[in-house]
C-alpha cells in the first residue's frame, strides 16, 4: 500500500519531497512506519542525492543494531532487495549486526537473502560477506538455523559466480552438518546430498 501511494505521489507531483517522506517513516515511534520505510527504499532510492542516500544507509545500520526484534527480522527478509541499492559496505555491516542477534528468527531469513544475491549483477563484490554468513550460520547455536543452511546448500552452490574459497567453505560447513547433534539437521543434510553434488 505504501509503495502504491508513494509512486502515485511522485508521479503526480514532481516537487514532492521524497526524502522528507522517508525520513518521517524511519524516525517514527511506530514500528509499522519503520517497516514501511524498509519497503519503499527500492522506489525512492533513485530520487535521492548522494548525501540523502548516505543518511538512508545510516538509518538501516542503526535499525540492524538497535531496532526491535521484529524490525530486524523484516530487515533480514528485505535485505535481498536492498542489496541492489545500498553499498556493499553497508550490506556487510547490516549482515554482521543481524548475525549477532540472539533471536534465530532474525538469522534464518539471512540465508534466503544471501541466496538471492545469485541474481545480483555485482555478485563478485559480495563473495566475502556470503562466506562470512555461511561460516557463522554453519556453527550457529540454533539447530533451526543450521537446518535452514542444510536445506539450502544446493542453492548456495548454484551461484553463477562462486570463488574457490567460498565454495570450499560451503562444502566444509555442509560436511560438518552430517555430524550435527540434532537428528533433524543430519537427516536433511543426508537427504540433500544428491542435489549438492
Amino acid at each position: 500500500m505504501y509503495k502504491i501511494i508513494l509512486k502515485e505521489a511522485i508521479n503526480a507531483n514532481k516537487d514532492f519531497d521524497v526524502y522528507e517522506f522517508v525520513q518521517k517513516l524511519s524516525s517514527s515511534i511506530h514500528q509499522k512506519y519503520r517497516i514501511a520505510f524498509l519497503l519503499v527504499i527500492p522506489i525512492v532510492y533513485k530520487h535521492l542525492n548522494s548525501s540523502q542516500k548516505g543518511r538512508i544507509a545510516s538509518f538501516l545500520k542503526q535499525f540492524s543494531n538497535e531496532g526491535t526484534e521484529y524490525l530486524k527480522k523484516m530487515l533480514a527478509i528485505n535485505l535481498k532487495e536492498l542489496s541492489f541499492f545500498i553499498p556493499e559496505e553497508v550490506f556487510s555491516t547490516i549482515c554482521n549486526n543481524l548475525l549477532e542477534s540472539s533471536n534465530d528468527n532474525i538469522r534464518i531469513p539471512l540465508i534466503g537473502s544471501i541466496i538471492s544475491l545469485k541474481y545480483h549483477q555485482n555478485l563478485n563484490q559480495f563473495q566475502n560477506q556470503i562466506q562470512k554468513v555461511v561460516t557463522s550460520i554453519g556453527k550457529d547455536n540454533s539447530w533451526r538455523v543450521r537446518y535452514t543452511l542444510a536445506s539450502s546448500v544446493h542453492d548456495l552452490l548454484s551461484f553463477s559466480i562462486i570463488s574457490p574459497p567460498l565454495k570450499k567453505e560451503i562444502v566444509s560447513c555442509y560436511s560438518q552438518l552430517f555430524l550435527d547433534p540434532e537428528q533433524e539437521v543430519r537427516n536433511i543434510s543426508i537427504s540433500n546430498l544428491g542435489s549438492a553434488l
